[in-house]
């Protein structure tokens, strides 16, 4: 070969590398202001929001006689303001937890002994700050608003009195505390929405939770790995009896006196979506994987983000009598929720170079 055509091949090799697309550097950067500006800021200002409908429509309820009408508008904005937060808890951290919110809001079971000591000592000077977790927040209003045992006419007549200020007072705490988390996420007043998305640009600054993007991604995957923890085990395993969770007990299941549970894991589940893929599908968690050179892996997040969601809406309502009659679909829900658990917690964490230390126990 003639040194003239192997420097021709070898110009030639040249522009080709040259002309060839530069990968696209990984855009933490994007990702964090999304997921700060696009999904919590929004979801916060509307759980102050869902909070304070519910202490109105609760208002309401107790204001001269309780109605079917009433009852029904005080059980849809509960129900507004339990999915909400589930969507919230799927990545919480921050303020929820220095402020221990979701123990405040959002522990399950209901101890019917709290509430009725609660209406024994007079709810209307009842303190609920006070109050035992499992006695307010989500489960005991839940607990109020719906009673299977009993038919409308009798739960509407026992809301008269000390039971109706009791879910007033449990009403208000709770649209008190979804408040003073909105002051901290609100932009224009707090500053955490700022930490998140503005992650390392604050140069060395101790004030700062997150001196570098990686640092908060880390939190971040973190999140999403102790909230799928708790939705698999709390929320389907442990009710159904699945794995070492002995013997059903499907009264545990969350919110299935009204019927919401499967709405508030499918919240959940796409909470955890709008993180992996983001708005658009272009500052998410896949784009950062594919974009750094692993399109497999992105592929394979997503496609387990998908058949999580998938899996968790082919639950069957009520879950309670799932547990015998379509034991299978609470299965497989349970099984897609750990295979992305684990892909979050195993490969993805390793490339993008975070490491995994929840506490399945974090934001209780």
């Amino acid at each position: 070969m003639s040194r003239a055509c192997s420097a021709r091949r070898l110009a030639a090799l040249v522009l080709l590398v040259l002309a060839a697309p530069a990968a696209r550097a990984v855009d933490l950067h994007a990702l964090l202001g999304a997921f700060a500006d696009d999904q919590l800021v929004p979801a916060y200002r509307g759980f102050a929001a869902d909070g304070a409908a519910l202490a109105a429509r609760a208002q309401a309820l107790c204001t001269g006689r309780p109605d079917a009408a009433k009852l029904a508008a005080t059980r849809t904005a509960w129900r507004d303001a339990y999915v909400r937060w589930r969507g919230l808890d799927a990545v919480q951290f921050g303020p929820a937890l220095d402020l221990r919110v979701g123990r405040a809001l959002d522990a399950w079971p209901v101890r019917p002994r709290l509430v009725d000591e609660g209406l024994a000592r007079g709810p209307a000077t009842l303190a609920f700050k006070d109050v035992g977790a499992q006695g307010k927040g989500l489960a005991a209003l839940e607990y109020l608003l719906w009673d299977p045992a009993r038919g409308e006419a009798e739960l509407l007549a026992g809301l008269a009195g000390a039971r109706c200020a009791y879910l007033l007072g449990a009403a208000r705490e709770l649209a008190h505390e979804a408040a003073a988390l909105w002051v901290r996420w609100d932009p224009q007043r707090g500053r955490f929405a700022r930490e998140i998305a503005e992650a390392g640009h604050f140069g060395a600054d101790p004030r700062h939770p997150y001196l570098t993007e990686r640092a908060a991604l880390g939190e971040l995957v973190n999140r999403l790995v102790a909230g799928l923890e708790a939705s698999a085990g709390r929320r389907l395993a442990r009710p159904a009896g699945l794995g070492a969770h002995g013997d059903p007990s499907p009264e545990r299941f969350e919110a299935a006196r009204s019927g919401a549970t499967r709405a508030g894991l499918l919240a959940h589940l796409d909470a955890v979506r709008a993180v992996l893929n983001g708005p658009g599908g272009d500052a998410g968690l896949v784009a950062v994987l594919r974009d750094g050179g692993h399109a497999a892996l992105a592929a394979r997040l997503d496609a387990a983000g998908q058949a999580a969601q998938a899996a968790v809406a082919a639950l069957p309502e009520p879950l309670a009598a799932a547990v015998v009659e379509r034991r299978a679909a609470i299965e497989a829900a349970f099984n897609a929720l750990l295979a992305l658990r684990g892909l979050l917690e195993t490969e993805v964490a390793t490339t993008v170079g975070v490491t995994m230390d929840f506490n399945e126990n974090d934001g209780d």
